[in-house]
């Protein structure tokens, strides 16, 4: 049986952080590349977050952060499917991983518009597999 459908829109799109350190770029080497995703709920807006922190380095040293913030409104009759009988939130992984996609694309145009016109402008969000980033649904106390 299919779960049913989470209508849901997108609330809200902050980038918390942008920065760049021209003195930390390295021409021709190799860059690293690190994401990390964290979640949380609203419980009284019906909201699911997703926060996304990202940088490109040089042997430990960034030359590119960006962190965003997106709040996904869930309309309450399915947020309410969230509530387990002792009172926490457990999201779907499926959906935190759909969530999760959508936040890489933002993320994606963010660094683009960002970079637009600067030395860094050839550097683009590598494609993620998202499916990776969690392994179960996620229960927020």
């Amino acid at each position: 049986m299919a779960e049913a459908p989470i209508p849901f829109q997108i609330k809200s799109i902050a980038t918390r952080q942008f920065a760049t350190m021209e003195s930390a770029y390295k021409e021709g080497d190799e860059a690293e590349f690190t994401s990390t995703f964290n979640f949380g709920v609203g419980k009284e807006d019906h909201l699911v977050v997703t926060l996304l922190d990202v940088s490109f380095s040089f042997n430990g040293s960034p030359f590119i952060i960006l962190k965003i913030k997106m709040d996904f409104d869930v309309q309450p009759e399915a947020f309410d499917r969230f509530k387990s009988k002792d009172g926490a939130i457990v999201v779907p992984k499926a959906f935190l991983t759909h969530l999760a996609a959508m936040s890489i694309s933002t993320a994606r145009g963010i660094l683009h518009a960002e970079l637009k016109g600067t030395e860094f402008n050839h550097v683009v969000l590598p494609v993620l597999n998202v499916s990776e980033v969690l392994q179960e649904d996620v229960r927020f106390e």
